[in-house]
C-alpha cells in the first residue's frame, strides 16, 4: 500500500508544460522502480496461487485482472517510450 501511494504522489508531482525538467526525469526513474516493483509482486502472485487453472488463482480474482491489466499498460508505455 505505501508503494501505491508513493506512486501515486509521484505521478501527481509530473509537470505537465515542463516534461523536460529535472524533476520529471528524476520522476521518470521513480515511475521505472514502482513499475519493477508492482511487476515482481505480479510474478510472486502468480507463481504463490498460480494462473488460472484452481479456484483462487491469480487471474480468478477480478482485482488481480485489473492489477495485471495496469501493469501491462505500464510495461507498453515503457516499450513504446
Amino acid at each position: 500500500m505505501i508503494v501505491i501511494c508513493a506512486s501515486s504522489i509521484a505521478l501527481a508531482a509530473e509537470d505537465p508544460i515542463s516534461e523536460q525538467s529535472k524533476r520529471n526525469t528524476i520522476l521518470e526513474h521513480f515511475d521505472y522502480a514502482f513499475t519493477g516493483v508492482f511487476t515482481i509482486e505480479l510474478i510472486l502472485k502468480v507463481i504463490d496461487l498460480g494462473v488460472v487453472l484452481h479456484p483462487g488463482s491469480y487471474f480468478r480474482d477480478t482485482w488481480n485482472i485489473l492489477d495485471a491489466i495496469v501493469v501491462f499498460f505500464a510495461l507498453v508505455a515503457f516499450v513504446v517510450r
